[in-house]
This record gives C-alpha cells, sequence and structure tokens, in this order.
C-alpha cells in the first residue's frame, strides 16, 4: 500500500541534446507485505523523496552520450540511495555500433530482510553497493544476416552494521541478533548471436553463451580484485541452433490442388 506523486520535465533543443528532471515524492508511510516474506507480516516503510536528472546527445552523431543521476532521501534516519549511469555510444559506421553501460548504486544505510528464526523475522541495516557493466555490439554483414555480442558483469556487496527484530506493528526493535549476513554477489554473462534470414519470414540462429555465478560471505578490497576473482571462477558453457521455417498454408494448399 503506498501513495505517492511523481512528475518528470525534459526540453531537446534544436541540436538533438535532450535533459530533463524527474522526481517522487511519498510523503506518507507504507506498508511493504512483501520484504518480510511471511504471510501476514508487513515492514513500515519510511516516507521518502526521490529526485534526478539526465542528458542525452544526438543519437545521429557517431558518438553519442547518456547520462542519469538520481538519489532517494529517507526521512528520520541518514539512509539514501544514490545511482549514477553512464552510457557511451559509438557508431563507426553504419554496420558497426558498440554501447558500453555502467550503473553504480551505493543504498547507505539500507534495511532490509535477513532471516526467519522460529518465527521471528530479523531484519538488518546495510551498506548495499551494486555495480553492473554492461557492453553490446552489433556488426550487420547484409540485410539478411547480423552479428550481435552481450557482455554484462553485475556485482552486489552487502555489509551489515546492525540488525533488528520486526514486531508485529511493522516496526523495527532492538535484538541480540548477531549472525553475519554480509555477502559479495557476482554474476558474469556472454552472449553471441548470428541470424541469417534466409528467407522471408525463415531464420536460423547460432547462440554460444558464457555464465559465471559466484557467491561469498567476505567482502573483496576493490571492484578490480572481485572482477579479476569472478572471471576465475567455475564457469559453464552453451551452444545452441535454432531454426525457424515459415510455411504459407494457403500458398501450399493452392500448389497442391493445382498439381
Amino acid at each position: 500500500m503506498q501513495f505517492s506523486l511523481s512528475g518528470n520535465h525534459s526540453l531537446t533543443t534544436k541540436n538533438w541534446l535532450s535533459y530533463g528532471i524527474f522526481w517522487n515524492f511519498t510523503p506518507i508511510k507504507s506498508y511493504d507485505y512483501l520484504e518480510p516474506r511471511t504471510t501476514g507480516r508487513y515492514y513500515v516503510y519510511p516516507e521518502n523523496y526521490f529526485a534526478g536528472a539526465f542528458i542525452s546527445t544526438d543519437y545521429r552523431k557517431k558518438f553519442a552520450l547518456d547520462i542519469n543521476l538520481s538519489n532517494t532521501w529517507y526521512s528520520g534516519s541518514y539512509r539514501n540511495t544514490a545511482q549514477v549511469f553512464i552510457a557511451p555510444r559509438y557508431r563507426f559506421n553504419d554496420r558497426f555500433t558498440m554501447t558500453f553501460g555502467v550503473t553504480v548504486t551505493d543504498a547507505a544505510n539500507d534495511v532490509g530482510y535477513v532471516d526467519n528464526s522460529g518465527g521471528d523475522i530479523y531484519f538488518g541495516t546495510r551498506r548495499l553497493v551494486s555495480v553492473t557493466n554492461t557492453l553490446d555490439a552489433s556488426f550487420i554483414f547484409t540485410s539478411t544476416m547480423s552479428l550481435k555480442a552481450d557482455l554484462r558483469h553485475y556485482w552486489s556487496e552487502a555489509a551489515y552494521s546492525s540488525y533488528h527484530l520486526l514486531g508485529d506493528d511493522g516496526l523495527l526493535y532492538n535484538t541480540g541478533y548477531n549472525t553475519s549476513h554480509n555477502i559479495d554477489f557476482n554474476t558474469f554473462n556472454a552472449y553471441l548471436s548470428f541470424v541469417w534470414q534466409y528467407s522471408p519470414g525463415s531464420e536460423m540462429s547460432l547462440v554460444y553463451q558464457n555464465s559465471i555465478y559466484q557467491s561469498a560471505d567476505q567482502t573483496t578490497s576493490s571492484y578490480y580484485d572481485n572482477f579479476h576473482a569472478t572471471m576465475g571462477a567455475a564457469q559453464s558453457n552453451s551452444f545452441s541452433v535454432k531454426l525457424i521455417y515459415y510455411v504459407d498454408y494457403l500458398f501450399l494448399r493452392n500448389k497442391l490442388k493445382r498439381s
């Protein structure tokens, strides 16, 4: 249950530079029935205020850039969530385009579920940092053949500073619970796909996928050390072939009748 007010304002200049601001206000407490992960229980979500700004340059030019900045403030605490999104893109020619995107989210004094023990629900206060890097590239050979590569690395780290007992009233109370729930989580995915439309409505696709999933209860010293450790972890590889053939039933039926 939530009541909020939101809006946005954007402009585009004559040289196709777009920029604007957006905001969302939730001036009253709301009730989160999902985070406790128990039927009938809820968490009283505090009032919060969200605002951000964006800028996007002309996509018709070889180089273009998207930037998005936002922050969420919560009343009655030092809790806030900042996010930065930057995505430069470059069009080498009409056939080859590459886009790199990075999203960094830093949630200070974030609050969330950690455990359910003996019917007691525990929440934790944590610093939650996540970084997502993506690289997308596409190359068009002909009007019917193309190659596309997608790489994505997601890293999320949660370092807990305190734990709380969720009361029946949805509020948090002091507790002696002290089990560590620090976590360092990574996923890395790479996709390479080749698509050939060999006739109208019919195509063949070849897809290669590489995946890595890693989770640890110890946080690392830096993003680069973390990424290096992830790339050295166990990984899975798969290769698939998909063939789609379009059959025009009416054309086939009429052809069979004539024969």
